[in-house]
């Protein structure tokens, strides 16, 4: 999950201001041969009966965090139940029971420009390809990691 500077810094406080030990772990994306595009915490470990509390940068849809949830009940974590985000661009309150606390919402938010080849994206004028930056698009992915 995105941002970890946000989770770290939310777990020193917990455990400043209550004295609990609050470490701060993070899912990443990875291809799973049977699941496709899941998250999983390969880099920092998660471990049994540990509480999760799930910080995200950017939620749109709320995929990310609901796969990083299945990952730390995979490794028997409870999950708290809400999602803090710094940035909510779909104004939903909730995501499969989990409730959305977000610093800004959609509505506070300017209007992003969007681009397509068709109407003369800058980007592609000048010779970019476009590729979809996920692990689930394995060939994509290895361009864009350089493992191609």
């Amino acid at each position: 999950m995105g941002a970890i500077t946000l989770a770290d810094g939310i777990g020193r406080n917990i455990t400043q201001m209550f004295g609990l030990d609050c470490r701060t772990s993070f899912a990443e994306k990875r291809f799973d041969e049977k699941e496709g595009e899941i998250m999983a915490f390969d880099t920092t470990p998660v471990f049994p009966r540990e509480m999760l509390i799930l910080c995200e940068d950017v939620t749109t849809t709320g995929g990310s965090v609901i796969k990083t949830v299945r990952a730390g009940k995979k490794e028997g974590a409870k999950i708290a139940r809400f999602i803090l985000a710094l940035v909510n661009r779909s104004d939903a309150t909730e995501i499969e029971g989990y409730k959305v606390i977000s610093l800004l919402k959609k509505r506070d938010l300017p209007v992003m420009p969007k681009w397509s080849p068709a109407d003369g994206c800058p980007l592609c004028e000048a010779g970019s390809k476009i590729l979809r930056g996920s692990p689930k698009s394995r060939d994509n992915w290895a361009q864009l990691t350089g493992q191609a």
